[in-house]
C-alpha cells in the first residue's frame, strides 16, 4: 500500500474535476491514500498531466 506521489498536484484528489459523485471520496481514499500503483490517472502520469482537470480519466481509468 501506497499514498501517491502526485496526491499534492492531482486534480481528482483534490477537487478539480466537476462531475465526480460523492463515491469519489472512497476512491480517493482507497485510489490515493492505499493503492496508488492502481490508479489510472498515476499510471498514465507521463502522458497525462494528473494537474490537469482537463484530464477526464478518473481512478478506474473510466474517462467521464
Amino acid at each position: 500500500m501506497s499514498r501517491c506521489i502526485h496526491i499534492e498536484a492531482c486534480a481528482f484528489y483534490n477537487n478539480k474535476l466537476k462531475g465526480i459523485p460523492n463515491e469519489g471520496t472512497f476512491f480517493k481514499q482507497l485510489y490515493c491514500q492505499q493503492k496508488s500503483e492502481k490508479c489510472a490517472r498515476n499510471k498514465n502520469s507521463a502522458t497525462a498531466d494528473v494537474s490537469d482537470p482537463n484530464n477526464l480519466i478518473n481512478p478506474l481509468g473510466i474517462e467521464y
